[in-house]
């Protein structure tokens, strides 16, 4: 983050690829979008003072288990690239009606 994001310019507009509640991460907004330099200021994870050790220790601290359901995303993950998009239209039309 600090080679590639830090050194963007503050205008540039961010949006979160996980919302408010989720279990991907902690503190995060309600916000649909921000922008670079508020979340620089106000991201925990963009305290650019942080070693390492303690950007790891931040990170991890509060954190819950992974909800049960995340064994099956990490391997929906791995497969799902794998396959054409007709092939994912199928499975999940399958899976919703089971």
């Amino acid at each position: 983050m600090r080679n590639k994001i830090l050194p963007l310019k503050n205008d540039i507009i961010v949006y979160p690829a996980h919302g408010a509640g989720s279990a991907c991460g902690k503190n995060i907004s309600k916000e649909t979008f921000d922008l670079l330099g508020n979340q620089k200021q106000t991201n925990y994870a963009l305290n650019k003072n942080l070693t390492k050790e303690e950007f790891i220790k931040e990170v991890l601290q509060g954190i819950l288990p992974p909800p049960q359901y995340f064994p099956k995303n990490v391997e929906l993950n791995k497969t799902i690239g794998k396959k054409t998009i007709e092939q994912i239209i199928i499975f999940w039309i399958k899976t919703i009606n089971y």
